[in-house]
């Protein structure tokens, strides 16, 4: 009963009509996790050095 209604809920059309703003929304999230992962790297594991900064 629980799963019938999450799955009827997941796919209904409405859902499929907005792919646009998901993947817009991927967009942001993929962005935001390349650059707190290259923020990460430049500055945590490879940091500049003292007079560089």
């Amino acid at each position: 009963m629980v799963l019938r209604t999450l799955v009827n809920a997941l796919y209904t059309p409405n859902i499929w009509q907005n792919r646009l703003d998901d993947n817009i929304g991927l967009i942001v999230v993929v962005a935001a996790v390349t650059v707190v992962a290259v923020h990460f790297i430049i500055r945590h594991i490879n940091p500049p050095l003292r007079g560089d900064h």
